[in-house]
């Protein structure tokens, strides 16, 4: 059990992870906004900020001693300062995130949704006494100050540049279950797959039917890696995608793991040599049986 910090300027996606981590983690995980004690007095008046946020961040870190208490991991989303943490020297487990973007994509971000019109950046100068322009020019300093800490404490950094909202927190949900030491059985034996040629056989090919599934025509080939065993003592299941015509069996890359979040069962994606899939285009091809369950893809 662990505290995991995920930190980050404005415009790299932390607000909008709280809810897909609070609906994908199970409860053996307590998901928290940073901000959630954040009082109107506080955020109008900078001069109070710099002590809230230290205070807030001990009180965190002393909820996470006792979830510690309770077989419980602590996860806190958004302005975590990596310098304070080196300075309170946290006694109990912890990792730490920095999502990050480059400057052009927070600017855009920001514009298109913080500063989007007038009321907003009136809020914006009445909080702040900043322009937009002086703001994004002040965040990106602080992002770089951000990448600097992060990398002294030895932090993960995770790009957001190229991700749509659920793309980024499905990253940082992979983050917390590789980091995880309550990490299931079944995805500690799929990572080693990771990247790897895979060998496989499959009992359920293209257009085959399973009736307790419901499934009348199986749109892809689903077997296994034959004499790996995995937690079920069944042999390690896997997908074969981008592959639609019936085979027997086949080799192909393992480039990501779907991961069940309520059934320690995880399946390997492999794919054609060379062949690169988005999660999204991942979880299209598997809905067809995993609609069934509730998983992640981890990478």
């Amino acid at each position: 059990m662990k505290l995991f910090l995920i930190t980050g300027s404005s415009g790299v996606g932390k607000s909008t992870i709280l809810p897909f981590l609070k609906e994908h983690l199970s409860n053996y995980f307590d998901v928290h906004d940073f901000d959630e004690k954040l009082t109107m007095e506080v955020a109008m008046n900078g001069n109070l900020l710099n002590n809230w946020r230290l205070e807030t961040t001990k009180y965190w870190i002393n909820l996470a001693e006792e979830n510690l208490k309770s077989n419980k991991n602590t996860v806190i989303i958004g302005l975590v300062h990596p310098n304070e943490i080196k300075q309170l020297d946290i006694q109990i487990p912890y990792s730490l995130c920095l999502l990050d973007a480059s400057d052009e994509k927070i600017k855009e971000r920001l514009m298109g949704n913080r500063f989007s019109n007038d009321y907003k950046i009136a809020g914006l100068k009445q909080g702040t006494g900043k322009t937009p322009e002086e703001f994004i020019q002040e965040n990106k300093l602080f992002m770089e100050k951000l990448r600097e800490d992060t990398k002294a404490i030895s932090g993960d950094v995770i790009d957001t540049t190229e991700d749509n909202q659920e793309h980024t927190a499905s990253k940082v949900l992979s983050w917390i279950l590789k980091n995880n030491f309550m990490e299931s059985e079944s995805l500690k034996l799929a990572r080693t797959f990771l990247g790897k040629k895979v060998k496989l056989e499959f009992d359920q090919q293209v257009g085959s039917s399973y009736a307790p599934h419901g499934i009348d025509s199986y749109p892809i080939n689903y077997g296994y890696v034959p004499g790996v065993l995995a937690p079920d003592r069944d042999d390690l299941d896997a997908y074969l995608l981008n592959v639609f015509v019936p085979l027997k069996e086949a080799e192909g890359v393992c480039i990501a793991i779907i991961h069940r979040l309520e059934d320690d069962d995880d399946k390997l994606i492999v794919v054609p040599e060379g062949t690169q899939l988005t999660d999204e285009e991942i979880i299209k091809q598997v809905a067809f049986q995993e609609h069934l369950y509730k998983g992640v893809v981890v990478r």
